[in-house]
């Protein structure tokens, strides 16, 4: 399992204090390194490349769920992975249909983290229905531009 780290705050302290909590084999993403597959943690530390990151993942926990929102779920959930996130999800439509679509998961405690990871780790076929759920709901979700566009034309301006 590899895992990537994306903070909000990017400043070298905040980096600092990530990587003194960390065991095992880390680098930060604007570093050159060799022999990538030794690492076990990739730090993004810099701005404005997380929505194409997800691509490599297969479980994503999005932020904020523990202060007044979270992150946007959409970004991981267009690559067909599970998307989890904290309790404060409610006021978030795409949240709350991920949940209903069986694509995202409501974490609350470690230990809801750590059982819902492990059973889709242990389950391949469980990780893949689940992203396969939460891509699915994405597309189902496309085409409201052309819906707009065709309303707005049929009116007339």
């Amino acid at each position: 399992m590899k895992m990537i780290i994306a903070p909000h705050v990017i400043d070298e302290s905040h980096i600092k204090q990530i990587e003194s909590m960390l065991n095992v084999p880390f680098f930060r993403i604007t570093s050159p390194i060799e022999e990538p597959e030794k690492y076990k943690v990739m730090i993004v530390n810099t701005i404005g490349m997380l929505s194409a990151i997800y691509r490599y993942g297969q479980i994503a926990y999005i932020g904020g769920g523990f202060g007044i929102g979270i992150h946007n779920t959409l970004e991981a959930a267009v690559y067909g992975i599970p998307v989890l996130f904290g309790p404060n999800y409610k006021r978030f439509k795409e949240a709350c249909d991920l949940i209903d679509a069986g694509g995202g998961f409501e974490i609350r405690t470690f230990d809801d983290f750590n059982s819902i990871v492990t059973e889709m780790w242990e389950d391949e076929g469980l990780l893949e229905k689940r992203g396969s759920l939460a891509g699915k709901y994405v597309e189902s979700m496309c085409g409201a531009t052309a819906v707009i566009m065709k309303d707005i034309f049929s009116v007339g301006i």
